[in-house]
């Protein structure tokens, strides 16, 4: 993953997030008798499919599943990146198998496509809906 960055760093973690008008998230359908479901950050007009939660719920959790965030500052044209990618600290930058979540968005697409730029997930290392379009 090139120009990515890799932290545990609450603060870090939040002010990447809120400069890019992200909040703490988790996805609805997950939440369940395991405790809080999926990490998501929501950037934007909030996401239907995901459930706002508080930072502090967040970190929480995060800190429970011991995960890392992988982050990029910019984008591969110079723009604003959103790619992040939630995994295991013990899981090496490259090993995207036990990942518990990534999300992108180049802010360089248009944004015509379903979801008005609203950032593709893939778990588990799987490709995103638009990476799929791209073929």
């Amino acid at each position: 993953m090139s120009g990515a960055k890799r932290t545990t760093d609450h603060k870090t973690i939040r002010k990447w997030a809120e400069e890019r008008d992200g909040k703490p998230a988790r996805v609805k359908r997950s939440k369940g008798s395991k405790g809080v479901g999926i990490l998501r950050i929501d950037f934007g007009e909030p996401e239907p499919s995901l459930e706002p939660i508080s930072w502090e719920e967040f970190f929480e959790v995060f800190e429970d599943r011991e995960l890392a965030f992988l982050y990029q500052e910019e984008a591969g044209k110079g723009g604003t990146s959103r790619f992040f990618k939630l995994v295991h600290r013990d899981v090496e930058d490259d090993d995207e198998s036990d990942d518990e979540t990534s999300s992108e968005r180049d802010d360089d697409e248009d944004d015509d496509d379903a979801g008005k730029g609203k950032e593709k997930e893939t778990v588990g290392g799987g490709r995103s809906k638009r990476a799929k379009k791209r073929k």
